[in-house]
């Protein structure tokens, strides 16, 4: 909202027109992060919003606070490593940059956000889904992330079908080895991924969960090196595939479902062997995301579509 006391002036004037947007919030935030490791002086937050860029915010303290976006665009996937020297940003598609955090001086592509090996010439397939599914392993830092595209026509005529993957970033923070980055495929990753979760109770190695479009759930072994691809779908899964999280345990599992018409949220104790339905009275919502209260197991907290 804008006022002019008289709108004539604005030819001449840049003050002619004022804003009266008073803490008017119309932020709409795709993901979100916070700092694990610096509290003391106030909490960090950093997320991907649309149009918006990636607001951070550094030492927050209760009450409004003012965030600030040096990047710009639409912001996606972030994430900020339990070292809380850096952080993953991200623009729609398949494009994640490594920044220096919090500084936020520097930045370094991690990801293959166009053409790659498999792309014929003049062919520019754009990988990922415009908000993309990604997945930092802080443990190890290696990114994983969605590099799936659809069918192309290139300008040569060249079709290039459907093709369903992952893409392994590792050695991307500066001053290391090289980056590597490797394509992660296998029939069971039959459409795009839609979910991702590194189990933080495997800390040697990479064991990421995957969710799929179409309601599959993969557990992935050794997802930083040679890949096992186990598939811990439950019975009855229908529909897209919007949070994997961890309970008290591996072995404890919530997934949530984006769709109408579905249940919307299952849970297993036995590390996928079988699932129940946490439905209950829940009503017909779709469910973007779930927490487990950390104080009290048998709690947890639901986002959903309407809010």
């Amino acid at each position: 909202m804008f006022y002019s006391s008289n709108i004539n002036n604005a030819a001449t004037s840049t003050s002619a027109i004022v804003a009266r947007n008073k803490d008017y919030n119309t932020v709409q935030f795709y993901s979100g992060a916070i700092d694990p490791v610096d509290g003391g002086d106030g909490d960090d937050f950093a997320g991907g919003t649309q149009d918006n860029g990636t607001q951070i915010l550094i030492d927050g303290s209760a009450g409004a606070n003012a965030f600030f976006d040096p990047v710009g665009g639409d912001g996606a996937y972030t994430e900020i490593d339990d070292t809380g020297t850096y952080m993953i940003q991200s623009y729609p598609t398949n494009r994640h940059r490594w920044i220096n955090y919090p500084t936020v001086s520097s930045a370094i592509t991690v990801t293959t956000p166009g053409p790659d090996a498999i792309s014929p010439p003049n062919c520019n397939t754009s990988n990922g889904d415009f908000i993309n599914t990604a997945e930092l392993d802080k443990n190890l830092n290696i990114m994983y992330s969605n590099a799936s595209f659809t069918t192309f026509v290139c300008a040569d005529g060249t079709t290039v079908s459907n093709t369903y993957r992952i893409e392994r970033s590792a050695e991307f923070l500066p001053g290391g080895l090289p980056q590597v980055n490797t394509f992660l495929s296998n029939a069971m990753l039959n459409t795009s991924p839609t979910a991702m979760k590194i189990s933080p109770f495997t800390a040697g190695s990479s064991k990421l969960f995957v969710g799929l479009d179409n309601g599959t759930l993969i557990r992935i072994d050794t997802a930083d090196g040679t890949p096992t691809w186990n598939n811990i779908t439950g019975a009855g899964f229908s529909g897209s595939i919007s949070d994997i999280e961890f309970g008290q345990n591996e072995q404890e599992i919530f997934v949530t479902f984006h769709n109408y018409g579905v249940t919307s949220i299952r849970f297993t104790a036995n590390g996928g062997g079988s699932w129940v339905s946490k439905e209950g009275t829940f009503p017909d919502i779709p469910v973007k995301c779930l927490l487990q209260n950390p104080l009290i197991p048998n709690e947890v907290i639901i986002g959903t579509d309407l809010g």
